[in-house]
């Protein structure tokens, strides 16, 4: 097996620390968070970017059952 990139294994070990974020930092991950998810939604209903996407792009399904429901 070959050695996982050291960038990505840094990036690991900062995603699985302990942080001290404020409240004000956290609201603003989760409405950045949001909007990337709505902006993939959105981009794959568009053949252009299912194309540039390949195969990830045609098995990727976006669905809210519980929204406004």
């Amino acid at each position: 097996m070959t050695e996982p990139d050291p960038v990505l294994v840094e990036l690991a070990q900062y995603a699985l620390r302990e942080h001290d974020f404020g409240d004000e930092t956290l609201a603003t991950a989760r409405l950045v968070l949001a909007d990337s998810l709505g902006c993939a939604a959105l981009a794959s209903t568009h053949e252009a970017c299912r194309r540039v996407l390949g195969s990830f792009g045609s098995v990727m399904v976006f669905t809210c059952p519980h929204v406004g429901s």
